[in-house]
């Protein structure tokens, strides 16, 4: 067992951490990053074309004085199927033909045409996890290495991996484990037989807990009053989030499920008001079985809360609302198909309103249409 002693000052500042792309044109892209070079690549979609389009990008001083430099230009072209290779391999993709052409233009102009066969992605014959240490039993674990992102005859897909991976080694450390590394992460790429294997292995080493809170400085204020806003105690398992906290805040079952990044700062000021502001990111979080996104950034300012952007999304649904409960909160909120929250429903969903807080009641005011319904309200707190 290992044990912490931790050192207090006033002010506090609080930071949870925390290949995403547009959808190319089937067939063809256009990249033009100067007047003079235009770049065509065909042949990949999505993903695998933004991550091509970007490691094609022209090398600084190409084009000069209005001019594309010819050996320069075709030294770059030589350079283009290697890129292209190095770029598809993160999408399990290690058999790239590439073709390249280069077409002069009128007025000193060139366009370079990029022809990609990605050819047939690697696929996992073998994914084997495993933890070792004192953690080795801690369910935060197993219930992360159940569920690994990548399985048996899915496409070698390094991000995932690399995902996947921080996700187990950052839950070591939230429960206490601030030593693990990974003792053995390998992939092993058989390039003939277009297959790949997974080996992962997690050392937990110790586990850490928290020893005693020393204050310093901030004399003006007594330390009892102070060791009220200490959250853990002598003997508690450590985490950097404080009391078991975690910066994915997560229930990890099939149904519930919340990845919660925080980012932040509150401070109070000599007329015993209190500011901060709260910048909240959910990614990859589940509710009721479907999948939630969203922005969250809220303001404190003379102790009121002010929701400056809220927008969240899901399949099929959204919400975004802003405001302030003392002037005013503003929301919108579309459904889709009903049937993708609610088992058998049917129609199109729409809400919009505001809601606010006045004279010590709650006051509501909006409308809502679930085509080719509609329901419009209104509410005032109190006896009105």
């Amino acid at each position: 067992m290992k044990v912490i002693s931790y050192g207090l000052c006033l002010v506090t500042l609080f930071s949870l951490s925390s290949l995403s792309a547009e959808e190319g044109i089937e067939g063809g892209s256009s990249l033009e990053t100067e007047e003079h070079l235009q770049i065509i690549v065909k042949g990949l979609k999505g993903e695998e074309l933004k991550n091509v389009q970007y490691a094609l990008k022209p090398p600084t001083g190409l084009v000069r004085e209005g001019k594309v430099d010819r050996l320069w230009l075709e030294h770059f072209k030589n350079q283009i199927p290697e890129k292209v290779r190095r770029a598809l391999e993160p999408f399990g993709y290690y058999h790239v033909h590439t073709e390249v052409s280069l077409d002069p233009l009128k007025e000193g102009r060139w366009k370079l045409y990029v022809e990609v066969k990605p050819g047939k992605p690697v696929r996992l014959t073998s994914v084997e996890l495993s933890i070792k240490g004192p953690g080795a039993e801690e369910k935060g674990l197993k219930d992360l290495v159940k569920p690994f992102p990548l399985k048996v005859g899915d496409i070698l897909l390094h991000q995932k991996y690399e995902e996947a991976k921080g996700n187990l080694k950052a839950e070591a450390q939230i429960l206490g484990y601030l030593d693990a590394e990974f003792s053995v992460h390998v992939i092993r790429v058989f390039r003939k037989e277009y297959s790949a294997e997974i080996e992962l292995v997690l050392d937990t080493g110790p586990r850490y807990y928290f020893g005693e809170t020393r204050i310093l400085g901030a004399s003006e204020y007594p330390e009892r009053f102070l060791r009220r806003y200490i959250v853990f105690h002598p003997g508690e398992i450590f985490s950097y989030y404080g009391r078991g906290g975690s910066p994915f805040f997560s229930q990890r079952d099939s149904h519930e499920s919340v990845n919660l990044n925080i980012d932040g700062y509150f401070h109070s000021n000599v007329k015993d008001t209190h500011e901060g502001r709260i910048f909240a990111k959910f990614k990859e979080s589940y509710f009721k079985g479907h999948s939630l996104q969203g922005n969250l950034e809220l303001s404190l300012k003379d102790s009121i809360f002010h929701i400056q952007q809220a927008k969240f999304k899901g399949k099929g649904f959204s919400l975004v609302a802003g405001g302030s409960l003392q002037k005013g909160i503003q929301f919108r909120a579309d459904i889709g198909d009903l049937y993708t929250l609610i088992p058998g429903g049917k129609g199109v969903f729409f809400a919009k309103g505001w809601g606010r807080w006045s004279n010590g009641h709650f006051e509501t005011k909006g409308e809502i249409k679930i085509l080719p319904g509609e329901i419009r309200w209104r509410h005032k707190g109190g006896n009105d």
